[in-house]
């Protein structure tokens, strides 16, 4: 049966309606002063009619859910805003929509919105005791809890698939976007989760249950203290096989994402991208695990890791290389690396810091007048500031003098001399020019080096002039 709804008393009288299915048509907005409890036993669509979409409004002192459903309901919204009036009412303390068992479907269109619960869990929907919650499309935007900034899926046999839509700009402790909390399942094919802040696990939180990513897109929230995409604690799988963790900050560690607490199976695999978060003041740009936390991990040859930036690289130990390399060999991985355990993509760390020295390599030049040039037929000098040796170079075949690469890994300014250490025989004149090369080393972020080198008359050139005009061999 059908209902053309545009006040409370109106919608009263059509959830008690004795048929099974219930198709409610709002013409108007109003306010929700109780709250809705649906019938159960019943299959209610809501949507909104011409001139819509209308809103339903939580009213001033409505501490309630704005909608209930029972165990054995189900409830459909499409075109439908239901916001919760933060505004006026910063403190509702509950949720807009709370499934204790029943279906709820999130079809495109449903706006639930500016709706404020600080003090428990479930800004937009509390979904628990076995409910199944389903998100096709429609915004999730602007709430605000203590767990669950825009949804929060709680206890085994609970279930949230996301296909399509949008849930962002939420605020809570754990779990910005979605917290998935104590057991259930939480399934992403597509949708994006997007802009969300939390203490913990912006994005995406998820504990004891299990969250399986397969498409979609987690980006854009910021931690302020861990897991900026997502946060898995002691779960009993994670899968990702598709979609994009990206953009994603942790001010502290974890930037796409914090894996820990003996989480037993990792799964990354298909055409995944983890790339662009960052953990600036801490560790695991793309995905901290903490140490002697290994869960298993597998990272498939598809997988894409790059962009990710942490406060520091971090050394690894060769005997956890030789563990690592079955789960890591096929990824690619962020450029300079050439490993995923960098701390930049994936942390697993002893704390022993990368040290990524700034390398230099000091040229000149010879030019030989009146006769061949011969390659090894001279040989050159590289002295520091106290006279020292420090490398010996001679002549290539086109009069190229390259000596051998040194490594910077403490900032300063050197100062070196070139000059010819002796000529190949009696024939030659040697040039005695000195020039001077100095190198300055700077630290860009800890434990990374950069050097600039600075000729001061240009690289050195120099000049060799035979003595005596007759063949002088080498």
């Amino acid at each position: 049966m059908t209902f053309n709804v545009n006040n409370r008393a109106g919608l009263d009288d059509a959830l008690a309606a004795p048929d099974f299915n219930i198709d409610i048509i709002f013409t108007g907005s109003f306010a929700i002063n109780p709250n809705v409890i649906l019938p159960s036993g019943k299959e209610i669509t809501m949507t909104s009619g011409v001139g819509g979409p209308f809103t339903l409004t939580r009213a001033v002192a409505n501490t309630t859910p704005l909608i209930v459903l029972p165990n054995t309901s189900a409830l459909i919204i499409s075109d439908l805003i239901i916001d919760g009036n933060a505004e006026d009412f910063p403190n509702a303390y509950r949720p807009l929509l709370q499934n204790n068992g029943g279906r709820l479907i999130i079809n495109p269109g449903t706006i639930l919105r500016n709706n404020s619960s600080p003090a428990n869990s479930g800004g937009a929907i509390l979904n628990q005791g076995g409910g199944s919650l389903v998100m096709n499309g429609g915004e999730i935007s602007n709430n605000r809890a203590g767990l669950g900034g825009g949804i929060y899926n709680y206890q085994a046999g609970a279930s949230f698939t996301m296909t399509g839509g949008v849930i962002s700009s939420n605020i809570a402790s754990l779990g910005g976007g979605v917290m998935n909390d104590i057991g259930p399942d939480f399934t992403m094919t597509g949708g994006r989760i997007i802009g969300n802040t939390a203490q913990f696990y912006a994005g995406v939180g998820s504990t004891l249950g299990t969250f399986t990513m397969i498409g979609g897109d987690i980006s854009g929230n910021t931690a302020q203290l861990a897991g900026g995409g997502m946060g898995i604690s002691s779960v009993t799988s994670f899968r990702m096989d598709g979609g994009t963790i990206s953009r994603n900050t942790a001010v502290e560690r974890g930037g796409g994402g914090i894996l820990f607490s003996a989480t037993p199976n990792i799964n990354i695999t298909g055409a995944s991208r983890i790339t662009d978060n960052s953990a600036p003041n801490e560790n695991g740009g793309g995905i901290w695990i903490p140490y002697a936390e290994l869960p298993s991990l597998n990272v498939g040859p598809d997988v894409v890791f790059s962009g990710n930036i942490a406060y520091l690289a971090f050394d690894r130990n060769p005997v956890d290389d030789a563990t690592y390399y079955a789960h890591i060999f096929a990824a690619h991985w962020t450029e300079p690396f050439t490993q995923g355990y960098n701390n930049f993509d994936i942390s697993y760390t002893n704390g022993t810091p990368f040290v990524l020295p700034a390398t230099v390599t000091l040229r000149a030049t010879k030019h030989v007048c009146g006769a061949c040039l011969r390659a090894g037929c001279f040989n050159f000098g590289l002295f520091d500031q106290n006279g020292n040796e420090v490398a010996r170079a001679s002549n290539d075949g086109r009069g190229h003098i390259i000596f051998p690469p040194l490594d910077f890994t403490r900032t300063g300014t050197r100062v070196y001399t070139i000059r010819e250490i002796n000529a190949p025989s009696c024939c030659w004149i040697i040039d005695n020019r000195v020039f001077t090369v100095t190198v300055t080393v700077t630290e860009i972020i800890p434990g990374q080096f950069i050097a600039s080198v600075f000729y001061d008359n240009g690289p050195p050139v120099f000049v060799y002039r035979i003595r005596q005009f007759r063949v002088c061999g080498c």
